[in-house]
């Protein structure tokens, strides 16, 4: 079994992964990253890279979804990145999936990595309080999104 790379090692070796899968950029460092908890799926980190592309200084947060090593509930990684990339072209608020990474050896486990969305502030699903004003609009945003995702063409679709 591979062992789980810690924090500091972790944002190296990350640094490095990225720095192969994004060709056009050199200097790729990570300045912040942070442990999301909470997920019972997957490990999760908000990581800001910084790199240089085509002369131009590029700051970008992304999300790293790596597997554990035991999990409460069992999902299929590429399945869930197939389904973020189904909705790239739909009017639908997800990020977009950037790296699936399957081999265990690059970070101690198969992982994805995905756009950070900047916008909003993540509601904890067990603490409603402050949404009743919002429960319309949510629950009309949420049957507008599931139309949108209704309506896309399978034919082509990672899924």
């Amino acid at each position: 079994m591979s062992r789980m790379v810690q924090d500091a090692e972790l944002a190296q070796i990350f640094a490095a992964y990225v720095s192969r899968q994004l060709t056009d950029a050199s200097d790729v460092t990570v300045s912040a990253l942070t442990r999301i908890h909470g997920g019972a799926s997957r490990e999760t980190y908000s990581i800001d890279l910084s790199y240089q592309e085509k002369g131009a200084q590029i700051q970008r947060g992304v999300i790293l979804r790596r597997d554990p090593v035991d999990s409460l509930i069992d999902t299929e990684r590429k399945l869930e990145f197939a389904a973020l990339r189904s909705v790239e072209t739909a009017d639908i608020p997800v990020p977009r999936a950037l790296f699936l990474e399957e081999d265990p050896a690059v970070l101690g486990a198969p992982f994805f990595v995905m756009e950070r969305v900047e916008t909003g502030i993540a509601a904890a699903p067990f603490q409603l309080e402050g949404l009743d004003p919002h429960r319309a609009e949510i629950g009309r945003q949420m049957f507008q999104h599931m139309g949108r995702i209704a309506a896309l063409d399978p034919i082509g679709s990672p899924l």
